[in-house]
């Protein structure tokens, strides 16, 4: 994934404060979080489905073969 760059900013959040890194990207729909904010947030403590509430997946069914021996 190119990104368009980074900066330092300010966070707070539900009580947290910190400084973080943010990355940018022109890539529209991208929200790019490093480990210091996934830490400074907790959120590694926390189900996925709390964390992530808007997803997509590009699912393709496939026919797997099936072998007898």
């Amino acid at each position: 994934m190119d990104l368009d760059g980074v900066m330092e900013c300010e966070v707070e959040f539900r009580g947290a404060r910190f400084s973080g890194a943010l990355f940018v990207s022109s890539n529209a729909g991208i929200n790019l979080m490093g480990m210091d904010w996934i830490e400074n947030l907790g959120l590694l403590d926390m189900p996925l489905n709390k964390v992530c509430t808007q997803s997509e997946a590009d699912v393709r069914r496939i026919a797997v073969p099936t072998y007898v021996l």
